[in-house]
């Protein structure tokens, strides 16, 4: 809808009609009332802060472990001598003889702590329970399990245990 007096404007100057000139300007200047608050919060200490410096390149160097002992992991699984659990960390269901036996429970035992580790400080970091994390890690593997892999799976003869099967 066209304002009113717009309507008007052409019949005025059809009639030979002057439109007024408006003023605009002010004759004084215009003030502006700001007001700014400005809060700054430490939350840390610096040695906080290092603690956490120090607590991220430690988690780098674990995820750096496990990266560079994925393939070692992938074949221990491949020849069936571990198996992943619902808690999101290995189970050593066979182990081999003689020093190669050792050096595969090493090898578990580590990756388990890591694992342990970068869990613990997902849920410190998410504000979350343990066990939930735990539980994703759990889903998260088993999802990506090949088949033949040894995995833990509900037991629907004892509620609220578990057993093992090679994924299908």
């Amino acid at each position: 809808m066209v304002p009113r007096p717009l309507i008007f404007l052409p019949i005025l100057l059809a009639a030979g009609c002057k439109i007024p000139d408006v003023n605009l300007a002010t004759t004084e200047p215009l003030k502006v009332d700001i007001k700014v608050d400005l809060n700054v919060y430490q939350h840390a200490t610096p040695e906080d802060a290092a603690k956490a410096d120090a607590a991220d390149e430690a988690l780098e160097q674990i995820e750096k472990r496990k990266y560079n002992r994925a393939a070692e992991i992938q074949e221990l699984k491949n020849q069936r001598y571990v198996a992943e659990t619902h808690r999101g960390v290995l189970l050593l269901r066979q182990e081999p003889a003689g020093t190669y036996g050792a050096y595969v429970k090493k090898v578990v035992e580590d990756e388990n702590t890591d694992r342990i580790r970068l869990m613990t400080a997902s849920a410190a970091k998410a504000r979350r329970e343990l066990h939930e994390i735990m539980q994703e890690q759990y889903a998260a593997t088993v999802q990506s399990a090949h088949a033949g892999e040894w995995i833990e799976v509900p037991d629907p003869a004892k509620p609220e245990s578990y057993k093992l099967e090679q994924k299908r």
